[in-house]
């Protein structure tokens, strides 16, 4: 993965929007690279080129990660991943690339390296420009230890 052009808006100050897609593979010939592979993969290649990854934002279609009783978990660290992850519902349509597991388990590997998460509705009219202003929203925090 290239990362020059990340690197490229980031020096004109710019707020990069990144997202899985359909990719070439060698082996199968096309295959779904996930946001989630995708903002691991970026996170550690930008802190390996000296950029401080001081957050992700990651907007879906729900308030978070949902419990058994389908309110928001507001928070998980490292040390709740697993009772969280018992309790974390399964997408509502198809999803081939693991679902809101597959997110809580990349948010919670951010998290141990030093990087926190948002998980929050991106279908929330200003939602976005709310949490990047410092206000409180809901969804659920992924927190370091």
């Amino acid at each position: 993965m290239t990362l020059e052009p990340l690197e490229r808006a980031l020096a004109r100050g710019l707020l990069p929007v990144v997202y899985g897609d359909v990719v070439m593979d060698r082996d199968w010939g096309a295959s779904i690279c996930s946001t989630e592979k995708v903002f691991l993969a970026l996170s550690r290649g930008l802190e390996r080129r000296g950029f401080d990854v001081a957050q992700a934002i990651w907007l879906g279609k729900t308030d978070g990660i949902y419990d058994d009783d389908g309110k928001t978990i507001p928070l998980v660290t490292p040390e709740t991943f697993d009772k969280v992850a018992a309790a974390a519902r399964e997408a509502d349509g198809a999803d081939v690339t693991g679902g809101m597991r597959h997110r809580l388990e990349s948010a919670v590997e951010l998290a141990r390296s030093g990087i926190p998460s948002w998980i929050v509705n991106g279908q929330s009219p200003g939602l976005l420009a709310r949490l990047l202003g410092g206000e409180e929203v809901a969804g659920t925090r992924v927190l370091p230890a």
